[in-house]
């Protein structure tokens, strides 16, 4: 899956850049991901952003019978 991710924040607490250390599907909406990044001084923080890309779903095979046939 690819996505826009903008560059990480840093820390509120020391400035420094933090790490991603985990992104998953937002739990109420399915285009949008949560992102929990970590600072090494111990803070964390969290943020959602929208995904630009998405996989396409694989349709069943449909078949129809026709009348007369």
């Amino acid at each position: 899956m690819r996505t826009h991710t903008p560059k990480n924040p840093n820390c509120e607490a020391c400035g420094r850049p933090t790490s991603l250390v985990r992104s998953e599907r937002h739990p109420k909406f399915a285009n949008m991901l949560q992102r929990v990044f970590v600072c090494r001084c111990g803070a964390s923080t969290s943020d959602i952003v929208a995904e630009t890309t998405r996989r396409p779903v694989l349709a069943t095979k449909i078949t129809t019978a026709i009348q007369g046939a």
